[in-house]
């Protein structure tokens, strides 16, 4: 890990370019008052694979060229969306005669939360095989919002979550060198941030009880660490680090239970599984005698899978929380 430093070269060059792409989406919409309204979405967006040209200098010691090239770039885009819409039209809807009340809790409408819980997994960086993987576990809490409709005993959703997170880990490996040198090298990640948009369905067994299932797409802002030393004279160390967005797929089961008016409680697991993604840390090198340099170090194909807990209360703006009128 730790070794003489390199010739410096620095590139830079930009482009720029319009793309085509198709969309796919799924959403709901709650008319809360009036002519307004209020939507939760989210959108796959996938733009292909097209060949961008760059334009810039580059240069290496002590000379300086203009440089240009096409390079193959390929982009998708998930995006979670919410909204308030107006509708230029009748202030109301028109009259419609309620059937009699049923019993039972209306789980159509808007809704807002909070949670916390705790979450743990395994990750794997394939560049350190054999001693590539470890285990990353702690809290986790933060706010949620979505929408229902209900059909019948049949609810189905869209929710869209926020998570701050605790959830670290790492692993220390120590290894024997030529002369009897000994090498420590230590990795290390941390989960700042989850964003979960996923898609409910569930059914109501009971008039206040909700249980449900859920998948969709997650996203995890992670910082990745890697400090090595070594016993030589001067201690050699080197020390990077970097921040990387890791995309994945998300499965869950849970259930809810309407406890007081319009509040609610939930209670969830979710597996997470992160496909494999590259990350680039930098930092310093300190190579006694040639002194210290800046180091970069890409990291491929990262995996990761996650398990999570979570409690959490809601809040519904449904307009009817303690009945559900059937309308013809």
């Amino acid at each position: 890990m730790v070794g003489p430093p390199a010739a410096t070269a620095t590139l830079n060059a930009n482009g720029s370019e319009d793309r085509l792409g198709y969309v796919l989406g799924i959403g709901s919409e709650w008319a809360f008052w009036g002519n307004w309204s209020f939507k939760s979405e989210y959108n796959y967006v996938h733009l292909g694979t097209r060949k961008v040209g760059f334009t810039g200098i580059q240069t290496a010691p002590g000379i300086t060229l203009p440089f240009a090239n096409d390079f193959d770039i390929q982009q998708s885009l998930h995006l979670a969306k919410f909204g308030v819409n107006y509708r230029f039209g009748p202030d109301a809807p028109h009259a419609i005669a309620p059937a009699r009340p049923a019993p039972g809790y209306n789980w159509t409408g808007a809704w807002v939360g909070a949670q916390v819980g705790y979450g743990w997994g395994d990750k794997h960086w394939p560049d350190f095989f054999p001693a590539d993987g470890f285990d990353v576990k702690g809290w986790l809490g933060g706010v949620s919002t979505g929408a229902n409709v209900q059909a019948g005993i049949f609810v189905v959703g869209v929710e869209s979550e926020w998570l701050w997170t605790g959830i670290k880990g790492g692993r220390r490996d120590l290894t024997t060198l030529f002369g009897g040198a000994m090498q420590t090298l230590d990795l290390a990640t941390k989960v700042d941030w989850l964003s979960l948009n996923s898609v409910r369905v569930g059914f109501v067994p009971t008039d206040r009880l909700m249980v449900y299932g859920k998948a969709g797409v997650a996203f995890a802002q992670e910082r990745h660490d890697i400090h090595a030393s070594v016993t030589t004279p001067g201690n050699p160390t080197l020390d990077v680090s970097g921040k990387a967005l890791h995309t994945g797929w998300l499965a869950g089961i849970g259930a809810e239970y309407a406890f007081l008016g319009n509040w609610s409680a939930k209670l969830e697991y979710n597996y997470i599984s992160f496909g494999p993604q590259n990350a680039t840390l930098a930092g310093l090198q300190n190579a006694p005698p040639l002194g210290s340099f800046r180091d970069v170090r890409p990291l491929s194909d990262i995996r990761q899978d996650m398990h999570l807990v979570k409690l959490g209360i809601n809040y519904h703006f449904n307009s009817i929380p303690d009945v559900i009128r059937a309308k013809f």
